[in-house]
């Protein structure tokens, strides 16, 4: 669940962590290539805002990052901007609990997923 029940977060390319003066303590780097991402898990420190540097290597797909509670995004709790590549983004991203979540690019849902381990 996200740190202070702040619920879904819309995907952030500022600095300034939604406007509360906090900045991301640690950047984590994903790309998307291939209707695929780099990487399959993330791990962002606990209790801390952090940023997601997505580079999205598929010229003219868009792509995007969003972090559920579970497999089944039903609940979701950040949601970056949908972005056709070659173009990069940073998304700042609110603290997390400590747990297990699950990402994926809402575009592919089934092909680009991973695991978000916080703590």
């Amino acid at each position: 669940m996200v740190a202070g029940g702040l619920g879904i977060v819309t995907g952030s390319t500022s600095a300034d962590q939604e406007g509360t003066g906090q900045k991301p303590a640690e950047t984590l780097m994903i790309a998307a290539q291939g209707i695929a991402f780099d990487r399959d898990t993330l791990e962002p420190p606990w209790g801390k805002p952090f940023a997601i540097e997505f580079t999205n290597s598929d010229v003219d797909t868009p792509h995007n990052v969003a972090i559920c509670t579970d497999s089944s995004a039903s609940t979701r709790l950040f949601v970056g901007e949908i972005f056709p590549g070659a173009a990069s983004r940073t998304y700042s991203v609110p603290a997390l609990d400590p747990g297990t979540y699950f990402f994926r690019c809402d575009v592919h849902p089934t092909q680009m997923t991973g695991s978000v381990v916080v703590g």
